[in-house]
């Protein structure tokens, strides 16, 4: 083989070479001109890039020694900006390079025992990535920025293709003054592991595209961030959060795509101890997480995949430096779950204000809104029509400033009326929840945790589907229990003979009526099982959650076999019930109507439980309590202590008991008892005082 080297003639030789399924046996690389711009010595640089090969930058650092009107796409043609993921997105799995199918022989020398890829140009390496794509990799010295990049360079065209743009990238880096500094080989140390981050801080990646443009972005090792020589449009990789972006929430998401980056080319990167502990403390705290909150914003995998994960980064842990370089398919995984949880962070607004704390907490709507005061200090103040004073003064009390309405506003800024919208029902749900006995209402609310944001939450959503498949099983079996009673009604030999002139009894139509629910009720539960027995769509859910009708009409769709098998039920005990009432037998109608009036408020008492948001209080406790206030009540003003104490303090206990409902259901054990002291001072010996506990898992009073 021909020495071959970057300067020379351009001219392509494809005479002397023998393709065999696009690799040439023979390779005759072209010889493109590579006009390489001077290089600078590292002492010659600007301090800017030498801080930041240093690794002690961070993004949005200073860059003065740059120019900040840098149009390199507008220099270059058919050159266009590209990140790992999004649009415009680098095009790995998108690829439209197909085999022709053809059947041929192959035939296999004596004594070949060797079976390797062909050569690769000067100065390239090769790699081969554990999914399967083999990508290349140009760190000589003679370059200004090393390059990797997928293109096939085995094809002399492409070959020639890439050079050529390599070329006119450092051209135009020369023109700006735009150079990335790498350690020279003579100060390098000898007997220290460099990882190949160090060696090559910033690395150039270039990509065919399927449109015929070429793609390119810069990575930054030092600062964990992608960047581009022209301005470049970075929104569509934030659309999935809706606030305005500060640069520090950029700047997760440009951490995820980094990630990402070393994911797709895990040879050349390495993971250093500092990145090891991050992914470490992560996995833990995700782990920590998943045992001890049912909504935590780390809910990314389940807890038997987060053990998985754990015990694949302390077995890399546990591996020599020597061994880490070769075990390159633990690496990309380590790197993919960084790229999670940078994600996942991004989306929950890590250290930004108003971050998301529970999965399903929104970051756009509150039912909690922060208060201020707006000036009335006084109690003489918040009387301030005249009517007012003159009502207080007649009855001689003051008004309350626990109800003074004035004297505050929210602080927060308002809520958007499209995302309130979003949060309320509306009166068609209503109407067809009461229809369908309020099944549509709890799987509204259950859609809406899953996909808080129009973001949609995929473990929760997997225990949703399973929850929702078992429940359609059953309504299938019970609605066909159901049509097997209504076929063995109609075949009573009375029912069937009380049909008089070829008209259907009453009996016989509320028994058609319910076979008829029953068979749509199980014909549903069908269709959706066939749909979603594997798992439901995320895109699906997604899509829907993106106005309120969808999410509505999906509540609707899931609520629609139960709802059916109920009426089912109500039709087949009126067809009892025309024959009971129908009868002439007055004992068989008492005993009848006085079981039924049982069955009604059992059901009734049974239904309402689901509604329950307070501390429950029998009726018969409820109701002794108002006539001990009436018997104690002394004016209008209601002037008793102990009824007031004995009201604020169950107001606190419903708050308290709301607020550990709505953040977070946190399942923590061992947790210290709360004391909810009100109208209780330690240092007082008189007077009435009810101290509220509140403990997890129970509320009790003493007074």
């Amino acid at each position: 083989m021909a020495e071959r080297a970057f300067a020379g003639s351009s001219t392509l030789d494809r005479s002397n070479a023998v393709a065999r399924d696009g690799l040439d046996e023979e390779i005759q690389f072209p010889q493109p001109v590579i006009a390489l711009p001077s290089y600078s010595t590292p002492s010659a640089l600007g301090t800017g890039w030498q801080e930041l090969s240093m690794g002690d930058r961070v993004v949005g650092g200073s860059t003065e020694n740059f120019p900040l009107n840098l149009h390199m796409t507008d220099e270059i043609p058919h050159l266009v900006e590209v990140t790992t993921r999004g649009e415009p997105e680098y095009e790995r799995y998108r690829r439209g390079y197909t085999h022709p199918a053809v059947y041929e022989t192959y035939d296999i020398p004596a004594l070949k025992t060797s079976f390797n890829a062909p050569p690769c140009p000067e100065g390239w390496r090769t790699f081969i990535h554990p999914e399967g794509m083999r990508y290349f990799f140009n760190a000589s010295p003679d370059l200004p920025v090393p390059v990797l990049t997928e293109a096939w360079i085995y094809d002399k065209e492409i070959y020639a293709r890439l050079t050529e743009y390599m070329g006119q990238i450092y051209r135009y880096m020369e023109r700006s003054g735009v150079v990335f500094p790498r350690p020279a080989p003579n100060d390098l140390p000898k007997d220290v592991h460099l990882y190949p981050q160090d060696l090559a801080p910033v690395v150039l990646v270039l990509e065919f595209k399927l449109s015929g443009n070429v793609g390119y972005y810069f990575v930054s090792h030092p600062t964990k961030a992608l960047f581009w020589l022209d301005p470049f449009d970075f929104s569509e990789m934030l659309g999935e959060v809706h606030i305005r972006h500060t640069e520090w929430l950029v700047g997760l998401q440009m951490k995820s795509h980094y990630w990402t980056h070393n994911d797709y080319f895990p040879h050349v990167y390495e993971l250093k101890h500092d990145d090891l502990e991050e992914a470490e403390d992560l996995l833990a705290t995700a782990i920590g997480d998943a045992v001890t909150s049912s909504t935590a914003t780390t809910g990314l995998y389940d807890l038997e995949q987060l053990k998985y994960l754990q015990i694949l980064l302390q077995r890399y842990e546990q591996k020599p430096v020597e061994r880490r370089q070769r075990i390159v398919g633990e690496r990309r995984i380590i790197c993919r779950l960084l790229d999670n949880f940078y994600r996942q962070r991004f989306l929950n607004l890590y250290g930004e204000r108003g971050a998301r704390l529970d999965s399903t907490q929104s970051i756009h709507y509150s039912t909690f809104r922060r208060q201020k005061f707006v000036g009335l200090t006084s109690q003489k103040q918040l009387a301030t029509a005249w009517y007012q004073r003159v009502y207080y003064s007649v009855l001689g009390c003051r008004p309350s400033l626990d109800d003074s309405g004035p004297m505050t506003e929210d602080a927060d800024p308002p809520i958007d009326q499209e995302v309130k919208e979003m949060h309320r029902e509306s009166i068609w749900m209503r109407i067809l929840s009461l229809l369908m006995f309020g099944t549509p209402g709890m799987h509204i609310g259950k859609l809406r945790e899953i996909t808080v944001d129009q973001i949609v939450s995929q473990q929760s959503l997997i225990k949703y589907s399973e929850s929702m498949v078992e429940e359609w099983r059953d309504v299938a079996l019970y609605g066909t229990v159901m049509m097997g009673a209504d076929m063995s009604f109609l075949s009573i030999g009375s029912v069937d003979e009380s049909s008089s002139d070829g008209k259907a009894s009453s009996p016989q139509r509320a028994a058609y009526f319910s076979f008829l629910m029953s068979l749509a009720s199980v014909i549903l539960c069908m269709l959706l099982l066939r749909q979603h027995r594997e798992a439901m769509s995320v895109t699906f859910i997604a899509n829907r959650s993106n106005s309120r009708w969808g999410l509505e009409s999906l509540a609707l769709m899931y609520a629609l076999p139960f709802a059916l098998l109920i009426w089912s039920f109500i039709s087949f005990f009126i067809c009892f019930a025309i024959l009971w009432y129908g009868s002439s037998d007055y004992a068989l109608i008492a005993i009848v109507s006085a079981v039924l009036l049982g069955s009604l408020v059992a059901i009734a008492w049974v239904a309402q439980a689901q509604y329950e948001e307070d501390l429950y209080e029998s009726y018969l406790t409820t109701a002794v309590e108002w006539v001990k206030r009436l018997i104690q009540h002394d004016g209008p003003c209601g002037s008793d202590s102990a009824s007031t104490l004995t009201k604020s303090s169950r107001a606190s206990s419903k708050r308290s008991v709301k607020q550990e409902n709505v953040s977070g259901k946190q399942s923590k054990s061992g947790s210290a008892t709360n004391v909810l002291a009100t109208g209780f001072s330690p240092n007082s010996t008189t007077g009435p005082a009810s101290i509220h506990l509140q403990r997890e898992g129970g509320t009790g009073s003493h007074v």
